[in-house]
């Protein structure tokens, strides 16, 4: 039985492409939805594997650039599912009803390409042979060395931490640079200070803060020590906390160090630009105590990245310190622990090795084409200035400038969160 739609919709999705099976459908059309109904409805295969494997991804979130329409009342439709190679199989969907739907922002050619161009992006041009002497500097990398400097690899685990500093020796035996750990915990504010407080007590200047810790889709209901979502309070107020509290040091740094050479570089995700609702941040439910999607928050957290960063610029930039975000890149690393057997056989097809990532991150802490003029900036692989999605930039302006305020607000928020830890 077919469907009777009072206008075609058509919006792709990226993990399957539907077709009608009407007279007029063309090979290529795209199906998903269409408007005449007041209550919205959600295609359902009626296939055992596809209820399993993809109907979940559509109610959770997890296919966040489609935006759901509305289907005129019947039961059912026939379309047909493109299976690659050419080859088309019917499938049989039902139509059902979802009164928890999220109201995506559709892609726009322009965000598609930008998004394609992260997913596989040219040859790095800032790599081992472009990096300057660092001697005499001091760097800060969370999560986890760069020529001749002292690094400290600031992170939870003080095992992990060692096992990374005796590998990245044997990689550059002839360095005179210094590794140290440095024991943060992201998840726990209450530890933070102290954390900055032992760096303070042993070094007088810092050159650059990388951001780089996180967790990503973490189980259901993780929580911080202090009760927040993990991946808010991992990614975000950890970060921002641990930036807060050596800011003085990062701009006496300034003061005395080769211009825009000071920077402080906030990891975020490709995801922040393709998963994410429209209005980005629910304030109402900034802990996702709805049911909202592990990807869903994990990309909201990825988001909040990019307004600290763009903030952080906006308010200290004039007292010396740069100011960027980035996107690494898709890379294999920890953050997909947590991944499905069928994500980590995809995973391993488009991911890229780590040290790609590296590319990226280094590009934003050292590379002299970032300056006080893109101070904020949002950096794309492997070394790229890029630019954000309509929705994510309108975030950065306040609403006396036409945008929405929420990279403001976000930032109140957490200076607001944070302030009992200081």
């Amino acid at each position: 039985m077919e469907a009777v739609l009072s206008n075609r919709v058509f919006v792709a999705t990226s993990l399957r492409h539907f077709c009608l099976a009407r007279e007029d459908a063309q090979p290529g059309d795209v199906v998903f939805a269409a408007l005449g109904a007041e209550t919205p409805y959600l295609l359902r295969p009626r296939v055992r594997s596809w209820n399993r494997l993809i109907l979940p991804k559509w109610q959770r979130g997890h296919i966040p650039h489609v935006k759901i329409k509305y289907f005129s009342t019947s039961k059912c439709l026939n379309v047909y599912a493109g299976t690659g190679g050419g080859h088309w199989r019917q499938r049989e969907l039902l139509l059902v009803r979802n009164k928890y739907l999220q109201d995506y922002p559709q892609l726009t050619m322009a965000s598609v390409h930008q998004i394609w161009s992260q997913m596989f992006p040219p040859a790095p041009k800032y790599t081992e042979k472009d990096y300057p002497d660092q001697k005499g500097k001091v760097f800060i990398v969370t999560g986890g060395y760069a020529k001749n400097a002292t690094v400290y690899i600031a992170g939870r685990s003080l095992s992990k931490g060692n096992e990374a500093i005796k590998l990245t020796l044997a990689t550059a035996p002839f360095s005179t640079g210094k590794l140290e750990f440095l024991l943060l915990d992201l998840a726990d504010l209450s530890t933070i200070a102290k954390s900055a407080k032992e760096f303070l007590a042993k070094e007088k200047r810092l050159d650059v803060l990388w951001n780089n810790a996180g967790v990503m889709r973490p189980p259901a209901g993780s929580k911080t020590v202090q009760g927040y979502e993990s991946q808010l309070g991992t990614n975000c107020l950890g970060p921002f906390l641990f930036t807060h509290l050596l800011r003085p040091l990062l701009v006496k740094t300034a003061a005395s160090s080769p211009r825009d050479s000071v920077r402080v570089c906030w990891t975020s995700s490709l995801m922040a630009e393709a998963a994410v609702p429209k209005g980005v941040i629910d304030f109402e439910d900034i802990n996702g105590e709805k049911g909202v999607s592990q990807r869903v928050l994990y990309s909201q957290s990825k988001a909040g990245n990019i307004f600290l960063g763009w903030e952080f610029a906006r308010r200290y930039g004039v007292e010396g310190v740069i100011s960027v975000t980035l996107n690494p890149g898709n890379l294999r690393s920890p953050l997909q622990r947590y991944a499905s057997c069928l994500e980590n056989t995809v995973n391993g097809i488009l991911l890229y090795p780590a040290i790609f990532g590296a590319y990226t991150e280094l590009f934003a802490g050292l590379s002299p084409d970032i300056a006080s003029a893109s101070n904020g900036s949002y950096i794309i692989p492997w070394g790229r200035i890029g630019y954000l999605k309509e929705n994510l930039a309108a975030c950065l302006k306040e609403e006396s400038e036409g945008g929405t305020g929420v990279a403001k607000r976000f930032f109140e928020w957490c200076e607001n969160e944070t302030r009992p830890f200081i």
